[in-house]
């Protein structure tokens, strides 16, 4: 299960899905973001190029239980 997250600058390093609305967008790791937690990017992979989304745009993060348990383990 996945649950919408908002404090995207303590997500950095985590597996994260974008959303917009109702649509699924990527799933990626955030590679870095604002200390506001306004922009983040989403890290290059083989199939798609480094992507800014932010939240003035409708971007929404969510996360797995599994990878919150997992930084929670570590910190």
């Amino acid at each position: 299960m996945y649950y919408r997250h908002d404090d995207w600058h303590s997500l950095q390093g985590a597996e994260v899905q974008v959303w917009r609305g109702a649509t699924l967008l990527r799933t990626g790791v955030i590679d870095a973001a604002t200390e506001d937690s306004t922009i983040a990017w989403i890290a290059a992979d083989a199939n798609d190029r480094r992507w800014l989304v932010d939240k003035a745009s409708g971007f929404q993060l969510k996360i797995s239980t599994n990878q919150l348990i997992l930084r929670s383990l570590t910190g």
